[in-house]
């Protein structure tokens, strides 16, 4: 699949949309915020909006987003990590 930034308020929110080519074609609304919670600590909250025709939204009942993105929202959030405290 691939990825295009929306819309950027620096500091404070990413605004993406995702296209997924496999197992079908779908695309889905996507946003990070980030919030400081102190001088070392940043909340980071991620969302995700979208919409799947039937029949496949039946098959989001045995699959997992977790499993399907998880990997890559992980490199996401260290890449983040390193970005905010300047490594």
């Amino acid at each position: 699949g691939e990825q295009e930034i929306i819309s950027i308020t620096e500091g404070e929110r990413v605004e993406f949309q995702i296209r997924f080519l496999e197992p079908w074609e779908s695309t889905g609304d996507l946003y990070i915020t980030t919030e400081a919670l102190g001088e070392s600590e940043t909340l980071v909250k991620w969302g995700m909006k979208g919409e799947m025709p039937i029949p496949m939204n039946l098959f989001m009942l045995f699959s997992s987003m977790d499993k399907t993105l998880g990997n890559d929202l992980e490199t996401g959030l260290q890449n983040l990590k390193m970005i905010l405290e300047g490594v």
